[in-house]
């Protein structure tokens, strides 16, 4: 399950007091094969030129939110791995291809370790964010 982090409370919480606004941001979701912090620090990706890249996802690519919690309703898929990607252990939405703002984070129920030739996916529902 995912978590908000630091940046992401902060930021929603100026916005619903009025003092900043929030632009819908384009959503990227990364690998990570280290644990990503609340502060979303610590991400450490694949190489890109193992084939990786965060992949881009749609507002349609969610699901509606309820009771706090919103998944994904549709598979994201990755390229198939033509570099080993390393055991990949938690996940990020990031708000740029590259560099960016960590907005939620979390941890796969079960690491992956991603070589070469190998596909990797999130299945519908598969991730999980919360705001409680």
């Amino acid at each position: 399950m995912g978590s908000f982090t630091d940046y992401l409370e902060n930021a929603v919480l100026e916005h619903a007091m009025g003092k900043t606004s929030l632009t819908m941001p384009t959503v990227y979701i990364g690998l990570s094969t280290t644990t990503v912090t609340d502060a979303g620090g610590n991400v450490t990706e694949p190489s890109t030129a193992a084939g990786y890249d965060r992949e881009v996802t749609s507002g349609g690519a969610w699901s509606v939110a309820s009771g706090g919690y919103i998944t994904n309703a549709c598979t994201i898929p990755y390229p198939r791995a033509n570099g080993a990607w390393g055991t990949i252990t938690d996940f990020v939405a990031c708000n740029s291809l590259a560099g960016g703002n960590v907005l939620q984070y979390g941890a796969l129920a079960a690491s992956k370790t991603i070589a070469v030739g190998d596909n990797c996916a999130f299945a519908p529902g598969a991730l999980v964010f919360t705001l409680a």
